[in-house]
Formats: structure tokens, C-alpha cells, sequence
């Protein structure tokens, strides 16, 4: 029996071009807008922002990666490689968001706009 962890990452994988096609076509400026203006009222530019289930870079962390220092995580490997080509100037790591280890203090912020509730309902053992 596959691992819950897995079955999620195979499906992000498996998933991956068509998600980034259907989320470059979502018009969420306004959304955007918010987001950073309460990041600027708080956060520095320049300052390293972690964003956690960061999918294919498109469009948060392109339009983050244009004023702080993103790094962005994802479960899916595909959307890692993705997001590496979208988003060149930020970093990238392949992990669990529930699981991952950074040395306290590493970010001065960090954005989750579409981390899955799965992982998180798994991760805490509800259903």
C-alpha cells in the first residue's frame, strides 16, 4: 500500500502543466494586491519569504520574487522543476510542508495561498 504522502506527490506530478495552465488563466489581482501590500506594510523588501506549497511558481512567488528573497516549497517534484524555469531568481526545495525542518528564524515571513488541506488533515490524523 502506497504511502498518503506519495499518493498526494504522484498526483501533483501527474498534474503538474495542466495546474500551471489553469492557474496562469486565474485572474486573482485584487487578491495579489492585498497580499503584498499587507507584506510591504510588515515585511522589508528584499527580506527571505518562505512560500509553502509554492506548485508551479504562477503566479505568487514570480510576483513575490520580484520584491523579496523566495523560497518556495513544494511535495511535487514536478511542480519543483516548473517552478525553478517560471521563477528563476527564486530557490526551491521538494518537500513535505508538514515536515519541514528550517533553522529557526531562516524567514522573515512566510505565504501558504493553496497548501493542500489533505496534508495537513493527514498530518494532524484527522480525516
Amino acid at each position: 500500500m502506497k504511502v498518503p504522502k506519495c499518493i498526494v506527490s504522484d498526483a501533483y506530478d501527474r498534474i503538474a502543466e495542466r495546474y500551471l495552465e489553469w492557474r496562469a488563466r486565474q485572474p486573482r489581482q485584487e487578491e495579489f494586491v492585498r497580499w503584498l501590500s499587507l507584506l510591504n506594510n510588515h515585511v522589508r523588501p528584499g527580506v527571505r519569504i518562505l512560500d509553502m506549497g509554492c506548485g508551479t511558481g504562477i503566479p505568487l512567488t514570480l510576483t513575490l520574487s520580484n520584491t523579496f528573497d523566495v523560497t518556495g516549497v513544494d511535495i511535487s517534484a514536478r511542480r519543483i522543476e516548473l517552478a525553478g524555469r517560471n521563477v528563476p531568481t527564486a530557490r526551491f526545495i521538494q518537500d513535505d510542508v508538514t515536515t519541514l525542518d528550517c533553522a529557526p528564524a531562516s524567514f522573515s515571513a512566510v505565504v501558504a495561498e493553496s497548501v493542500s488541506q489533505c496534508q495537513a488533515a493527514q498530518h494532524h490524523g484527522k480525516s
